[in-house]
């Protein structure tokens, strides 16, 4: 599972490219795109 994406992606484009791999995405976004939206306004 490599977060790193989130950085270079947003989360949903991220999320629709992956989850076909990643069946807990839904999940992991709800708690990622908040971290990701977060350093994204403090960068």
């Amino acid at each position: 599972m490599e977060l790193v994406h989130l950085k270079q992606f947003p989360a949903k484009i991220w999320c629709n490219t992956f989850q076909s791999e990643m069946n807990i995405c839904k999940e992991n976004i709800l708690y990622e795109s908040k971290e990701w939206a977060q350093s994204s306004m403090n960068t």
